[in-house]
C-alpha cells in the first residue's frame, strides 16, 4: 500500500522515507565508530559510499514508482490472461459494458435534448414561461384566454408574450391526401416573439388573434 500513501499522504511517506534512511546511515556510521574509526571520518566515508542525502531519497522515489508501473503491467497481464481463459465471462463483460455505454449514451441524448440543448429560436435563454402556484404547493401554467390578454396589455418588460397549448390530432390534407397530425393553438405573438421568420409569405401575428379576422 506503500503506493496508496504516496497518493494520499504524501507528505508522511516523505517523512517515513527520510526517517528510514536518516537511521541506516546513523546505523552505518556507529558501526565504523565501533570498528575504530572517528566520528567524522566514519561520516565522511558513509558520505562517499551512499552519497549526498538528497540523492539517494530521489533514486528511492524512482524505484518505488517503478514498481508501481511493474505491479499494474503485471496487473493488466493477469488480468487479460483470466479474460483469454474464460471466453464466457469476457462474453459477459462484454456486453455489460456495451449495454451501459449505449444506455448512458441514448439517456444522455434524450437529457441534452429536452434540457441541456438550447431550443433553435433566437435568445433561448431569454425564454420565460408564467405559472401559478397553489396553497397545496402545486404549479400550473395553463390559464384562460382572457387571463392572458390581461397579461399581455399590461406588459412591460418582455419585448414579447405568447400563449399556446397542444392538440393531440387535427386533420390536415396536402396534395388532396388527408392525414392526421399533432398540432398547437397558438396566439399571433408566438412566432415573432421567438424571432422565426417564414420562407415565404408572413405568420400570423397579434392582430390576427380578432376574431373578426378572415381566415387565412
Amino acid at each position: 500500500m506503500r503506493w496508496y500513501s504516496r497518493l494520499f499522504r504524501k507528505g508522511l511517506a516523505e517523512r517515513r522515507l527520510d526517517a528510514e534512511l536518516r537511521f541506516h546511515l546513523e546505523q552505518q556510521i556507529a558501526d565504523y565508530v565501533a570498528g575504530g574509526l572517528s566520528v567524522e571520518e566514519a561520516r565522511r566515508r558513509v558520505r562517499l559510499e551512499f552519497g549526498g542525502f538528497d540523492q539517494v531519497k530521489q533514486e528511492c522515489r524512482e524505484a518505488s514508482r517503478g514498481n508501481g508501473i511493474e505491479t499494474l503491467i503485471q496487473d493488466v497481464r493477469y488480468g487479460l490472461r483470466v479474460l483469454v481463459k474464460n471466453p464466457g465471462v469476457t462474453t459477459v463483460v462484454l456486453l455489460s459494458l456495451a449495454l451501459g455505454i449505449g444506455a448512458n449514451t441514448a439517456i444522455f441524448s434524450l437529457l441534452n435534448a429536452v434540457v441541456l440543448k438550447a431550443l433553435p429560436v433566437q435568445h433561448a435563454e431569454e425564454l420565460v414561461q408564467f405559472s401559478e402556484t397553489y396553497p397545496d404547493g402545486q404549479e400550473n401554467s395553463w390559464m384562460s384566454y382572457p387571463y392572458f390578454e390581461r397579461i399581455r396589455e399590461r406588459n412591460r418588460s418582455l419585448s414579447g408574450v405568447f400563449a399556446f397549448t397542444g392538440l393531440s390530432r387535427v386533420n390536415v390534407s396536402f396534395d388532396g391526401e388527408a392525414d392526421l397530425a399533432n398540432g398547437q393553438l397558438a396566439t399571433g405573438g408566438y412566432f415573432s416573439t421567438l424571432g422565426l421568420a417564414p420562407a415565404a409569405g408572413r405568420f400570423f401575428t397579434d392582430e390576427d388573434d380578432n376574431a373578426k379576422r378572415p381566415v387565412a
